[in-house]
């Protein structure tokens, strides 16, 4: 019989509430001790699903750092060769190019701005206001009893630790 954690830790609870009169204090201690090891036997199986999917997904965020990186040096060669093929062309003195496969064609390019940044006026800057909310602080103000209309301290969560 697969029972769940919940149903278990469920019928605990209502275990504790059973009335001395319906049932003696060694079968209610049997009964809690039989709900403990279930209650392990499925915490060792959920410790043991967890460290495999922390492992995975470590393995998976190593694979998308591994695959951008390819993804990266691929544009940088997928530009490099239309650079390249640009130049040979204009040296060439060729504007199109019809092959099997398809045309090749060069055009003039709309112009772009080149800057450098350490000697350009300020009155060309753009400044951009970022918003943050500083939780760290309000956490502080809020352990010291100094209340803060919009935010509350809560302290009903809990975090799992498997070690």
């Amino acid at each position: 019989m697969n029972i769940s954690l919940y149903e278990m830790t469920n019928d605990l609870v209502e275990l504790m509430d059973v009335p001395i009169e319906e049932m003696t204090p060694e079968i209610k201690e049997e009964i809690m001790n039989n709900i403990m090891e279930m209650i392990k036997g499925k915490s060792e199986n959920t410790i043991k699903y967890l460290r495999n999917m922390e492992t995975r997904i470590t393995a998976l965020k190593a694979e998308e750092k591994r695959i951008k990186e390819y993804r990266q040096s691929e544009e940088k060669k997928y530009d490099r060769l239309k650079k390249y093929f640009v130049e040979c062309l204009v040296k060439a003195d060729m504007k199109s190019l019809d092959t099997n496969l398809g045309k090749i064609c060069i055009r003039k390019a709309p112009a772009s701005v080149e800057v450098n940044e350490e000697i350009l006026h300020k009155e060309f800057f753009k400044e951009e206001i970022v918003r943050k909310v500083d939780k760290t602080y309000i956490k502080q103000l809020l352990k010291e009893g100094i209340a803060v209309e919009g935010a509350r301290l809560v302290e009903d969560k809990y975090n799992l630790s498997v070690k």
